[in-house]
């Protein structure tokens, strides 16, 4: 998956595509067993933005359906997020 990942970088366009980092004061602070489910997190998410990248890559015009499915995914994104935050507050 690395191989096919590493096909699809992030338009320069859009620079919000992509799977946020914790900042490391943050990062040295949680507890292993934190880290480790973030990093599953991320891991799936980084999985979701490449796909997404991948299908509008190239693409002229979207039908509805397409533009509704992205829309889906791009929440989907955003809901991972928010559950990473949620998380890794104490």
């Amino acid at each position: 998956m690395t191989e096919l990942c590493d096909k699809y970088d992030t338009p320069r366009n859009v620079r919000n595509l992509l799977v946020p980092k914790v900042n490391p004061p943050i990062w040295d602070s949680l507890r292993s067993h934190n880290r480790n489910n973030d990093l599953k997190l991320q891991r799936v998410e980084k999985l979701v933005v490449k796909g997404l990248t991948a299908m509008v890559k190239n693409v002229e015009k979207l039908s509805e359906d397409q533009e509704n499915g992205l829309a889906c995914l791009s929440s989907a994104v955003y809901e991972m997020n928010m559950l990473r935050r949620e998380f890794i507050k104490p």
